[in-house]
């Protein structure tokens, strides 16, 4: 058996936070925009029920299918001024989770609508997607086999 190529799901979370702390800078992505969680989340709902995320890939990425089975892909509250985003998957593409928090972004800021979010996700172009987001703050919290 195989760690990597066993696991059925994981997880990872993607932390962030919106006011200086200087013991989180290192582990949480500090940011000042003005997110829409609620929208974030309904676009979390859209991921989950798609497949084919080629707009998430890493561009130019030797991948032989862009194909994941996403479960779970929400943003949850830890405290007045920190989130997660919690994403589950059988399998991840190479800097998927980072792409996928960048266009939440996007779309949390009112910069894309969900009907932006579902055009990005058929046409399948990493160029429309959101920016890869610092990897600082995500962290594989879970694997199930």
């Amino acid at each position: 058996m195989h760690a990597r190529f066993s696991a059925r799901w994981r997880t990872y979370h993607y932390y962030i936070h919106t006011s200086k702390d200087p013991f989180l800078c290192h582990y949480s992505l500090e940011t000042h925009y003005d997110l829409d969680f609620e929208l974030m989340n309904k676009g979390g709902m859209m991921i989950q029920r798609h497949h084919d995320f080629a707009a998430f890939c890493k561009a130019g990425a030797d991948c032989r299918t862009t194909i994941c089975n996403v479960t779970e892909c929400r943003w949850v509250q830890t405290s007045a001024t920190s989130w997660y985003l919690a994403i589950t998957a059988n399998r991840f593409l190479r800097n998927m989770v980072r792409a996928v928090v960048g266009t939440l972004f996007l779309l949390g800021r009112h910069k894309i609508t969900l009907e932006d979010l579902e055009r990005i996700l058929n046409e399948g172009n990493r160029s429309s997607a959101g920016e890869s987001m610092p990897g600082h703050a995500l962290f594989l919290e879970k694997v199930e086999y």
